[in-house]
């Protein structure tokens, strides 16, 4: 049992926060003083918390990567069960959010291109396996998908090289209907659908 040093009250030591500096490893108040504080205090605390951040920036950064690096694999699973368990209310916040977040990580991915692009190469090498397994798998569950996706994409780049040769065949003289019957008899020639020369001729003679 534990006195709390605010309401007086002995409680268990359960009705604590944990803290290393102390002897007892407890907070001097229970956690309901603990939030009463925080919710008449809150603005002086956040502020308090903003500054200490701004001038301990570079200290705090390298605490919690030393932290996360020897705690990465317990640190990945609270990470996962957490998520799971709040998984809507992650939706919900990304849904009334959606704007912002994407204009942030936009941001800051141009504030840090170069890193992200350097730990996203090195991890890739690390991790060169896990990521062709993965492939493999998400390629099996969306085969459908994907070859709807380069379909579309096929057609589209089909039709910019299209309007690419017919502008340079307007450049050269033709008109945009002789410069579309030009290209669609070279592309049937490509497909092997017709001979060169016989279209050459066909064209030149104004039967096509």
């Amino acid at each position: 049992m534990k006195r709390c040093g605010k309401c007086g009250i002995e409680k268990v030591a359960s009705e604590f926060s944990k803290d290393k500096l102390r002897k007892d490893g407890l907070r001097s108040y229970c956690k309901g003083c603990a939030k009463l504080y925080y919710e008449a205090n809150k603005e002086q605390i956040r502020e308090q918390r903003k500054l200490y951040y701004e001038a301990n920036k570079e200290q705090i950064r390298e605490q919690r990567k030393l932290y996360y690096e020897a705690n990465k694999e317990r640190k990945r699973e609270q990470m996962k069960l957490y998520y799971e368990a709040n998984k809507e209310r992650y939706r919900d916040y990304y849904e009334a959010n959606k704007e912002q977040i994407r204009e942030y990580a936009k941001l800051h991915y141009e504030a840090n291109k170069e890193q992200i692009r350097e730990k996203d190469k090195l991890y890739k090498e690390a991790n060169k396996e896990r990521y062709r397994e993965y492939a493999k798998l998400y390629y099996e569950a969306n085969k459908e998908k994907i070859s709807a996706y380069d379909k579309l994409r096929h057609a589209k780049e089909s039709r910019r090289l299209d309007e690419r040769y017919i502008a340079a065949r307007i450049k050269n003289g033709y008109t945009r209907e002789e410069a579309i019957i030009l290209r669609g008899i070279y592309k049937s020639i490509h497909r092997g659908e017709q001979n060169r020369d016989t279209c050459d001729q066909l064209f030149m003679a104004g039967l096509i």
